[in-house]
């Protein structure tokens, strides 16, 4: 039976995402070659699947992502504007979107550091043994207290999974004797990263006023434009970072997708910001 103190959660929304990340978990798995153009992206089309950007059209493949970056900026205000409904202030929302992004980043990094190709264990059980044991560091880093242990304890399990992790990606061999690199990175997760900070610091400079964060997509979309005009301003703004591994403003142009999220959910009146706080929740994690 439910817990009838549970709030209710925006079920559309829970949907997408799972939807999104079922959809993921699939294109990712695909055998190359042998299925219709229909299943894969459009510019990469069987049997060579070489990108092509004559090739116009979109496929189920191509509209996955888009549809996680709605459903990520529509979760935003269910979670950073039910917060602040309940008391807490900017600032603190905003350290914790910074260290979430932190989170994020130490994921996108130590996720491609796991994969069996970069490993370069001689022994080819150790290539695929050692990946299952990252997978329980993961869970270790990043499940809230599953062991039901006291509140310093279990940060004592989650900072010394932390630290083991550290520990395996500076030492333990790589394909090729390739030494180990911060600019090594899964891209989609550092997108996702990059997307969540800016995405949540707009939505915090904005919160109750939603309208200002529509107007300001046409600017973004004018700017991400613009930057494809080599030379230009814009082109130097999006293009330039002092730590690439850990932000770079062109990832962030999948920020209009998450903004129109967090737009859309508030002009639809399911959030936590106004009169309805607390009516629905979809924690964004």
């Amino acid at each position: 039976m439910g817990n009838n103190n549970q709030k209710p959660r925006a079920h559309a929304l829970d949907a997408l995402r799972g939807y999104a990340i079922i959809t993921m978990v699939l294109s990712a798995m695909e055998a190359f070659s042998v299925l219709p153009r229909w299943m894969y992206h459009a510019q990469v089309p069987p049997p060579d699947h070489v990108f092509d950007p004559t090739i116009y059209g979109i496929t189920w493949v191509d509209i996955i992502f888009p549809f996680f970056l709605f459903s990520m900026g529509a979760a935003i205000p269910l979670s950073l504007g039910r917060q602040h409904a309940k008391g807490e202030s900017i600032m603190k929302l905003a350290w914790k979107t910074v260290q979430r992004w932190v989170k994020l980043t130490f994921f996108a990094i130590f996720i491609i550091h796991a994969f069996p190709f970069m490993l370069g264990y001689e022994q080819e059980w150790m290539r695929y043994a050692m990946p299952i044991f990252f997978f329980i560091l993961l869970c270790l880093m990043f499940m809230p207290n599953p062991f039901g242990l006291s509140p310093y304890k279990a940060r004592a399990i989650t900072w010394s999974a932390y630290l083991v992790a550290v520990g395996f990606m500076l030492l333990q061999p790589y394909a090729g004797g390739a030494p180990f690199r911060l600019t090594d990175s899964d891209c989609i997760m550092l997108i996702l990263a990059n997307v969540s900070l800016t995405g949540s610091i707009i939505y915090l400079l904005t919160i109750g006023h939603p309208l200002r964060r529509l107007a300001l997509l046409p600017f973004l979309v004018a700017l991400f434009m613009a930057a494809h005009t080599a030379n230009s301003w814009p082109a130097l703004l999006i293009h330039t970072s002092w730590l690439p591994w850990l932000y770079l403003p062109a990832y962030t142009s999948a920020t209009q997708g998450c903004e129109v999220g967090t737009t859309v959910e508030r002009l639809a009146n399911v959030t936590s910001e106004g009169t309805n706080v607390g009516a629905f929740r979809a924690d964004n994690s």
